[in-house]
């Protein structure tokens, strides 16, 4: 984050800032980091949700959707009563409305 009135002061991590180029070890961290956000939440939506094969692209519908994708994400694991994987929960849950209105339950309340 920039300090107060510093709006042209580089961010950490900027290429602009004196440690840009990043060692070797902050550059793996750097990866790392990237790569978990990418298995932990865009993978998960792509393989569960099949959101690359969605069709929405116009208007706000492929952003209300994506906000739907993630809070249904969310609510599937935050479910421990269930040992599947976020597509057999999404499975199970339109399958089962027991299980459905269990996973809704936080919500609910």
């Amino acid at each position: 984050m920039r300090p107060t009135g510093a709006a042209n002061a580089p961010l950490s991590g900027d290429i602009s800032s004196p440690a840009w180029p990043p060692n070797a070890q902050q550059f793996g961290h750097a990866v790392r980091n990237h790569w978990g956000i990418e298995n932990r939440l865009h993978w998960v939506l792509d393989i569960s949700f099949r959101e690359d094969e969605c069709r929405i692209r116009c208007g706000d519908g492929a952003e209300i959707l994506g906000v739907v994708r993630h809070f249904v994400l969310d609510l599937l694991r935050q479910d421990k009563t269930s040992k599947r994987g976020i597509e057999g929960k999404r499975y199970k849950a339109a399958l089962d409305i027991h299980y459905a209105a269990r996973v809704l339950e936080p919500i609910l309340v």
